[in-house]
């Protein structure tokens, strides 16, 4: 399955006109775990590996955001955000603010251009900088480069 899917699922969901607020906090989710997949790919794409465990979501999250690369950096920003969204539409149910259209449209927003970046990054000449860089974020956090 590709991540993006998840991003397609999370905007029909927002955009469906018989959406309700269980459907809005949904896309959020998925808006999330979409951007976070792609950046699960990317750094496999180069060897790093992360422990699939329950610190991974930060260790991604870390990773991208130590990166010295700006854009990287950028997506590091952006999937933490994109977690607390998730969290506050998941978690926070009494607070309205996290379950409408305008919440998911902005998360949806915001896991896009996260896969945009990531895509630019990903193909040359831009990737063979990118390597250097990321795995040695990868090492600076104790994760295993191959």
């Amino acid at each position: 399955m590709s991540p993006t899917a998840f991003l397609a699922l999370a905007i029909q969901l927002a955009n469906d006109p018989r959406a309700d607020e269980s459907w809005f906090r949904t896309s959020v989710g998925r808006a999330y775990y979409a951007a976070f997949h792609v950046g699960l790919e990317f750094a496999e794409r180069f060897g790093i590996r992360l422990p699939r465990q329950e610190h991974v979501h930060k260790k991604l999250m870390m990773l991208l955001g130590n990166c010295p690369q700006i854009s990287l950096s950028d997506a590091g920003k952006l999937l933490d955000g994109l977690k607390r969204d998730r969290n506050h539409a998941d978690y926070s149910l009494r607070d309205p603010r996290f379950g409408g259209r305008a919440f998911a449209l902005a998360a949806i927003s915001r896991s896009q251009r996260l896969c945009q970046i990531i895509d630019a990054c990903a193909v040359e000449p831009e990737s063979s900088g990118i390597k250097i860089a990321i795995q040695n974020s990868a090492k600076l956090l104790g994760l295993p480069v191959v």
